[in-house]
């Protein structure tokens, strides 16, 4: 049985999400031809993402209630700013 993630753990797991390399190639469009693209580079960052969170996983991104791929946006957008020397945690507060 799994017990609740503790604010603690979310933290570590967000840090470390939130460094990692975010690898993504759209794929080409050539009319009539059909390429499939071989195994590329490992994208660190979805793997994370996915193994962290559930398929039913929701957060909420700018004031907004988002699913799991509105929340992999929102860390995708708060990674470009992300720098893990100077960020720090704070306890929610309730409204």
């Amino acid at each position: 049985m799994s017990q609740p993630a503790t604010s603690e753990w979310l933290q570590e797991q967000l840090s470390t999400l939130l460094a990692s390399p975010y690898i993504h190639f759209n794929q080409p469009n050539f009319p009539g031809l059909h390429l499939r693209m071989g195994p590329g580079p490992i994208d660190v960052f979805s793997t994370r993402f996915a193994n962290t969170f559930t398929k039913e996983a929701k957060g909420t991104v700018g004031g907004k209630e988002v699913d799991k791929e509105g929340l992999k946006q929102g860390l995708l957008a708060l990674q470009k700013k992300w720098n893990k020397d100077t960020a720090k945690f704070v306890e929610a507060q309730p409204n």
